[in-house]
């Protein structure tokens, strides 16, 4: 009876809520507001004018034989596809040795450029095939047949990794010396491992050599969970050791046999951990607890995540939490910024007996002076336990992720100890030493509850990054809001060379080809108007005319602004008001008699024809009663005389993939819309719902030709110029423009503060509701202006600069000319000596990886990482749970990558279970058997390696996934079960199954939870990416090199 009422709730008002969308030509990072793919580079990393360029190969060489060519120069195999390592070139002679029928096939430009890499037969190691040799020459150049994806990758390949991070952080950790307890090892640094594949190194040699065929046969012997209290391999290069909680009951405790002495006076405690995204609240990773007092007995000190607020959702930190026996409460510090999931970080705790500090990756973030004396007195040792992974209590205040080790000392460190590492500190060694070694890690602990403990898992070293991530201002969303990159752009030509965009005018007309919406003269003075504004920026453009025979089609009124939902919503929607929906279906009208006789009398009365009286029951959408163009305003009638630009785009099916579609709308009677534009961080920027809607008023007329120059400005990333002050949501919003800018307002520094004016003149002075404020030298004649076209007649060198770089980042197969893009900024020196000069250099925006055969068809390669790993987004959504009245929430909207800018706060760009009935003031609960459901699918069945989900908003105080369920492609269930989240921090999940999964179902109790994405990623090797190959750069010297050109895939050189 239960599963009964659920049912019939659920169809309350009509279908199931779906979607359904093309498979995204994912532009690079560009939708993802939680993940900048760029960020400020580190103060140690110059910026000095260096005499170093790259340039590219040309295409034409590799025609005919780049297998047999590639295999043969060595320097090019020892930079594999699948390993990063750093090239040193020597003064004389380079390693890298380019064959002699090459050579004179380089374009010789001073400048820095990048090439394709010829494709190669070569079978390239991965992350997960690692040979221990115990007799390996660390000093010979070698391939990284481990982990070192290198910087490219860290930098600018992974913008799903910096979508699941949300911030990335910027400290690198501190080494701590070379002696057998030191803290940590030199060369693991700070990492943003998200995407880390956890293969235990018993085995690899069930991995074929064949890489058209993804492996999916018995997980190889000795999985990670069977090595605890086993013989732990041989550990190769480049790979560690950790203990990888699941959240769960997995905790550890001190073995009472190995006799350590827990302090009670002074102590510090070190931890190198891993955290994944979703964790219990609060998660312990380690403590020291009272097992003689109550379970929640707050004696004793724990290190953990935790919110700020108790109980919240939001902003979890890293804390330490302390209370001596005599403290009449604990005391709590906590990290300065919320913690950064699948990243290694540094942790340290002290207490000097007086003073509790917390160090987070070297910095001291935390310290307060309220607990002081003993932990204990000397009697109560035996009632001390000292835990990993969780707490005493059965609350489940469990940790879930990786610890590298933990070092316990008897001595407060401080943090001048930290700058100098233990090898010029107290040579004292600490009381207890769990790092890099687990071999005998059964000694030391137990399983704190029987039969469950941690898993040795084998995992790659974090690589050292050289720089740091180029991030985007705080009002900024992508690569190209990055001061960095735009003045790259804006200070060297090369990266603004002639670009070819490819467009298409879809013109509707009838069936006769009568009648078009706009006419052939229109479409060539628009073109012609378009070409003149952007030729002197080096953009032209290529037209093409779409034309739709369809008199049906023509027929109907297209509404650019209005959503279908919201006619007869009982609500006047100016966006819908207009004769033809019969003015909002009735909303915007005041309502008159309509008497009962008059309804469903076989003629359209209209008194009656609005949703109060259901349209005259049905008389006026009756083709056989009435003229429905003119009548028919129901909104679930398909005869209705109007349509949705959303809906036109879903009939026309039009892919945004290789060309800009401009179609035509009309405007409501309330509203003066010339012409809207697809953002092009927007997830619709390159499937059918995107692209530009122009009123066909404002299209090839005379004066209004710059209209579609403003809304191609759009198409290209730019904001309006009055964006800092007309468009600002408050007077105190940080991104409110009062002087030039390139980080707040339009994000251009040479558009000076300006309101919305229509004026071709300063606006002088303006009182508004934040004051009085004097507008000079305003940009009223720019085309992101609000000014006719007798005043608009320019672009600025920062807006073009934009333009380019969104046209390298997005629009790339929008291009006639593939060829690929200079790199962004010129090579910075990150080492330099007497006798040597390391310099690092970026990837261009569009990425590290090139499709290898044009005529494979195949996966976007900025879903791919270098060494198979795939990423994929949801492409299809559908709920059982009927959609809201509003037209939002649908399921639709958690297709494709994270769109939600504000986490925490609802949101129109997530998938949410509320359903508001019409009249209805409540929202109606979720069913009490399975919960709300989403079901995503995904266009790519693969074996993951992890699941990644944005829940954005939570309004529940309980677990907000009440259940994760993967179907294969076998319809096979695996349960996942429930799970904590935060609102702010995506939930990161490894997943351990050799089956491919074809969808996820989640469920839950939160009728109001909104959900923004959902990632999927595979193992390495994927064959979805098996034709992406590294680009390759030439580094060209002044003076020039005395050997061979210098040719390599590693985004490093040293030159000695």
């Amino acid at each position: 009876m239960a599963q009964r009422a659920d049912s019939e709730l659920a169809h309350l008002a009509s279908e199931q809520c779906r979607s359904t969308r093309q498979p995204r030509q994912a532009a690079y990072s560009s939708s993802v507001p939680h993940l900048p793919p760029v960020a400020h580079p580190r103060r140690y990393t110059t910026r000095q004018s260096v005499l170093y360029h790259i340039t590219p190969l040309e295409e034409s060489s590799c025609s005919g034989g780049c297998n047999s060519d590639a295999n043969s120069n060595p320097g090019l195999d020892s930079a594999s596809h699948w390993g990063n390592g750093e090239k040193k070139v020597g003064r004389g002679n380079s390693e890298a040795v380019l064959p002699k029928d090459k050579k004179d096939s380089h374009v010789k430009i001073i400048g820095m450029v990048s090439s394709p890499r010829p494709n190669s037969s070569r079978k390239p190691p991965s992350r997960a095939e690692v040979t221990v040799d115990s007799n390996s020459d660390n000093d010979k150049p070698e391939v990284d047949g481990g982990r070192s994806e290198g910087p490219h990758k860290q930098l600018l390949l992974k913008k799903q990794q910096r979508v699941l991070t949300g911030r990335v952080r910027r400290s690198l950790a501190v080494s701590h010396g070379e002696d057998s307890w030191a803290a940590f090892p030199e060369n693991v640094v700070n990492s943003r491992g998200i995407f880390s594949t956890f293969w235990q190194h018993s085995d690899y040699s069930a991995e074929s050599e064949d890489y058209a065929e993804e492996q999916e046969g018995p997980p190889s012997p000795g999985r990670a969970s069977t090595l605890w209290g086993a013989q732990i391999p041989d550990i190769p290069p480049k790979w560690m050791s950790a203990l990888y909680f699941n959240g769960q009951k997995e905790q550890l405790r001190v073995n009472p046999a190995a006799g350590i002495e827990l302090p009670r006076a002074k102590f510090s405690v070190e931890l190198w951990v891993n955290p994944e995204g979703g964790q219990t609240n609060p998660a312990i990773i380690a403590g020291v607890f009272d097992n003689c007092s109550n379970s929640l007995s707050e004696k004793g000190w724990s290190v953990g995540i935790r919110t700020v607020k108790p109980g919240g959702r939001k902003d979890a930190r890293f804390f330490f939490t302390l209370r001596t026996d005599r403290a009449p409460k604990a005391t709590t510090i906590y990290g300065h910024q919320r913690y950064h999931p699948n990243s290694w970080t540094h942790l340290m705790a002290s207490y000097n007996g007086h003073k509790m500090t917390l160090y987070i990756d070297g910095a001291k973030v935390g310290e307060s002076s309220l607990q002081s004396g003993n932990l204990y007195s000397p009697f109560m040792e035996t009632c001390r336990t000292l835990l990993l992974g969780g707490d005493q209590s059965d609350l489940g205040h469990n940790f879930r992720g990786h610890i590298r080790g933990i070092v316990l000392w008897v001595l407060p460190r401080t943090h001048e100890d930290l700058l100098k590492g233990p090898s010029r500190i107290d040579k004292r060694k600490p009381n207890l030493a769990l790092w890099a070694d687990f071999s005998k890690v059964e000694q030391q602990w137990s399983p704190h509850k029987e039969g469950y403990h941690p898993s040795i898992v084998i995992i790659p070293i974090p690589e050292q990054e050289h720089v740091s991530p180029f991030l985007p201002p705080p009002c900024g969303l992508t690569a190209c809001d990055n001061t960095d990159i735009i003045l790259g752009y804006n200070n060297h030509w090369q990266l603004r060379t002639e670009k070819r965009i490819r467009y298409r005018i879809v013109n509707i007309c009838k069936d006769d080809r009568s009648h078009p919406t706009v006419s052939q003269a229109q479409i060539q003075m628009q073109h012609q108007a378009l070409v003149e504004a952007f030729r002197s920026y080096n953009i032209s453009f290529e037209l093409s005319t779409h034309t739709v025979q369809n008199t049906s089609l023509r027929q109907r009124f297209i509404l650019s602004n209005c959503r279908i939902s919201k006619i007869g919503n009982r609500h006047c929607d100016a966006e819908c008001d207009h004769p033809l929906t019969g003015h909002d279906g009735g909303d915007c009208l005041r309502l008159g008699p309509c008497y009962n006789w008059k309804r469903r009398d076989g003629v359209c009365n209209t008194e009656c024809n609005s949703i109060h009286y259901d349209y005259d029951d049905g008389d006026c959408c009756d083709p056989e009663v009435t003229d429905v163009l003119k009548t028919c305003f129901d909104p679930e009638s398909p005869d209705r005389a109007y349509m949705s630009v959303k809906e036109l785009k879903e009939v026309l099916h039009l892919s945004s993939t290789d060309t800009l579609n401009v179609f035509f709308a009309n405007n409501s009677a309330r509203e003066e819309l010339a012409g809207t534009a697809t953002w092009p961080w927007a997830k619709e920027a390159l499937n059918h719902q995107g692209g530009m809607v122009m009123n066909p008023s404002y299209f090839g007329t005379v004066g209004h030709n710059n209209t579609m120059i403003h809304e191609m400005g759009h198409i290209f990333g730019l904001y309006h110029v009055f964006k800092g002050v007309s468009e600002r949501e408050s007077c105190d919003d940080p991104c409110q423009e009062t002087t030039p800018s390139m980080e707040t307002g339009d994000l251009c520094a040479d558009t000076a503060p300006t309101p919305k004016s229509k004026a071709c003149h300063d606006p002088g002075h303006v009182n508004d509701t934040c004051g009085i404020t004097l507008y000079q030298d305003t940009p009223y004649n720019n085309y992101m202006s609000y000014t006719d076209d007798n005043c608009t007649n320019h672009f600025t060198p920062n807006q073009v600069a934009r333009m380019h770089c969104y046209m390298d980042l997005v629009y790339e197969n929008w291009l006639n000319d593939r060829r690929p893009t200079p790199i962004p900024l010129k090579p910075m020196v990150i080492r330099q000596s007497s006798v040597s000069v390391s310099i690092h250099w970026l990837p261009p925006v569009r990425g590290p990886l090139h499709q290898s055969s044009p005529t494979v068809d195949s996966v976007n390669c900025r879903d791919c990482e270098a060494d198979g790993v795939f990423h994929q987004y949801a492409y299809e959504a559908t709920s059982p749970r009927v959609c809201d009245s509003s037209g939002y929430w649908t399921p639709e909207e958690a297709i494709g990558p994270p769109d939600v800018y504000q986490p925490c706060e609802p949101s129109l760009q997530a998938w949410s279970p509320e359903l508001s009935l019409y009249d209805a003031n409540v929202t109606s609960p979720c069913p009490e058997t399975e919960g709300c459901i989403l079901m995503l699918r995904f266009l790519h069945p693969v074996v993951p390696n992890s699941l990644t989900v944005w829940v954005t908003y939570i309004s529940a105080d309980n677990q907000a996934i009440a259940n994760i369920e993967l179907i294969t492609d076998t319809d096979e269930s695996l349960d996942m079960g429930p799970q904590h989240v935060f609102c702010d921090v995506p939930l990161t999940l490894r997943v351990h199954t050799e089956k491919r999964v074809a969808a996820v179902k989640l469920s839950t109790f939160d009728e109001k939870m909104e959900i923004d994405a959902i990632l999927l990623t595979s193992g390495p090797h994927n064959p979805l990416c098996s034709s992406c190959q590294p680009l390759i750069y030439r580094v060209v010297r002044q003076p020039a090199f005395s050997g061979d050109l210098v040719q390599q895939t590693l985004l490093t050189f040293t030159d000695r």
